[in-house]
């Protein structure tokens, strides 16, 4: 957590959703974290609520609460992220932190007060050296049923291309993904599991994913790769230099044919200017720890009418309901 190992200023409690492994992650990092339900309590002793999700509904909830106490509340951008405007992510907040000024692309923020940083998430990654011998890393992530139907023939493409272009492969299985794999050189992976096979490796290949710009931070070649057309709402352009797009089995083959064709010559790309600003500099907790304490002691930024609340309370409500038929 850089944001924190930067020493800030203020004082601060970290909170977590109680059916989460956040607590557990929290603590092997050195940090103590409270695992909440429905709230915070006693929201008087703090000045300032600071989220990485706006649009949950108990990251709404608390939201809700501070805005009503006259606290403002900071969502900082998380990573790369589907910006459907039907959920309104990082508008439910009185102070978004984008992490890049492609993001701004992505979400209307006229009327909006925000900035844009970088983001604490990747300024710690620094280009690698290349790995004697290429080797493809294949990030397979189709979970929470989000086109699950495309992953068999994904898979199928990706390894085919690793074969003709005669470049070893090794799949990166998310723990929430439930395909099959086991005909395939195959790791069920976890955060740290998948940095480093990204490390050994001089190619990612993945959908959708902050993994694709981990990837460039490391010096790495990304290949985002939707032949199913999923569609985000968060534009990632190629340069074809150390960021490629394909869309078919053809397009993948080239643009791996490339990588491999250009991989040592010296390449100038602004991907990472684009996406993660200060990041790259190592500045993005710095100043977004000063930012913080600024907007503490703000006026609040942003009210919420009463519609809204009750509004949010009929969501809240139904989705306790819900759970506990569940469970």
């Amino acid at each position: 957590m850089p944001l924190f190992e930067k020493k800030p200023k203020y004082d601060y409690e970290l909170f977590c959703k109680a059916h989460e492994n956040a607590k557990d992650v929290a603590h092997k990092l050195g940090y103590e974290a409270v695992a909440i339900k429905h709230g915070i309590d006693n929201i008087d002793r703090f000045s300032l609520l600071v989220l990485g999700n706006d649009w949950g509904m108990i990251e709404q909830k608390l939201n809700c609460d501070f805005l009503t106490k006259g606290k403002n509340t900071v969502c900082i951008q998380e990573s790369s992220i589907d910006f459907n405007p039907i959920y309104k992510k990082m508008k439910h907040c009185s102070f978004p932190v984008f992490q890049g000024v492609s993001t701004l692309s992505n979400i209307d923020v006229r009327g909006i007060i925000c900035a844009v940083i970088g983001n604490p998430r990747f300024e710690n990654l620094k280009p690698e050296t290349l790995p004697e011998k290429d080797q493809m890393s294949v990030n397979v992530n189709f979970t929470y049923g989000i086109f699950e139907e495309a992953r068999d023939s994904w898979v199928e493409d990706v390894v085919s291309v690793s074969n003709e272009t005669g470049v070893d492969y090794k799949i990166s299985q998310h723990p929430r993904d439930k395909g099959n794999l086991e005909n395939y050189n195959v790791v069920r992976s976890n955060a740290l599991l998948v940095h480093d096979l990204i490390k050994e490796s001089s190619i990612l290949v993945s959908r959708f994913s902050a993994l694709l710009t981990e990837a460039i931070c490391l010096g790495r070649f990304a290949i985002y790769y939707n032949p199913h057309g999923e569609n985000m709402h968060y534009k990632f352009e190629a340069d074809n230099k150390m960021f490629y797009y394909a869309t078919n089995r053809n397009e993948l083959k080239q643009a791996v044919e490339s990588i491999l064709k250009n991989k040592n010559e010296e390449t100038q790309s602004n991907f990472l200017a684009l996406h993660i600003g200060n990041s790259i500099d190592g500045k993005a907790s710095d100043y977004i720890n000063m930012l913080l304490n600024d907007v503490a002691g703000y006026p609040v930024l942003k009210k919420l009418g009463l519609k809204q609340r009750l509004k949010l309370m009929a969501g809240i409500f139904k989705r306790r309901y819900i759970l506990k038929q569940n469970y």
